[in-house]
């Protein structure tokens, strides 16, 4: 139990940027962003 401490710090941060993530998608989803959004992932693929 006490070996992460940290982890179990950081666990919070990772969920709500997870969920963050999720929510910006499925905003730029709805806004038809999706182009854009797949424009970006493949800049990041080619990079």
């Amino acid at each position: 139990m006490n070996g992460g401490p940290s982890g179990f710090n950081n666990a919070p941060v990772t969920r709500s940027f997870v969920i963050a993530c999720g929510l910006f998608t499925l905003f730029f989803g709805i806004q038809g962003g999706s182009s854009k959004l797949g424009f970006s992932y493949q800049v990041v693929l080619l990079t």
